[in-house]
């Protein structure tokens, strides 16, 4: 049973498409059962998925927002902006209200549970 995998985007590479270019790589539950899928479900195979909207060469971040995909920063120069990936549509699209109040280059980010950061640290909203 597949049911996560890698997702990776953008960087620099072999083609200056690498800075848009999506990859899906589907893993089964237990990372040592490497046989169980069969050859069609698409297991142990990178998928491209459609391009982003914005090249990302340095360092971009990804990652789980509910059941939807998210990546940021990774711009050559400082940037606020986050892309998330419509499924329904299948396109990447830039989305305002997702920007990060400071513009960064070359970060990290961490997707977390909101509720628990928000229990444990007192985190307050910044307005852009």
């Amino acid at each position: 049973m597949i049911s996560q995998g890698i997702f990776v985007a953008g960087g620099s590479g072999q083609f200056a498409s690498t800075q848009v270019s999506v990859e899906f790589l589907p893993l089964p539950l237990q990372l040592g059962d490497l046989d169980s899928p069969g050859p069609d479900d698409g297991f142990g195979r990178w998928m491209e998925m459609p391009p982003m909207s914005v090249p990302r060469c340095c360092w971009p971040q990804v990652g789980v927002v509910g059941t939807g995909l998210a990546v940021l920063g990774g711009e050559r120069g400082p940037s606020n902006s986050v892309e998330v990936f419509h499924g329904d549509a299948s396109e990447w699209r830039e989305t305002d209200e997702m920007q990060m109040a400071t513009r960064r280059a070359q970060m990290r980010a961490v997707f977390v549970d909101r509720d628990k950061i928000r229990q444990k640290f007192a985190c307050k909203a910044t307005k852009i």
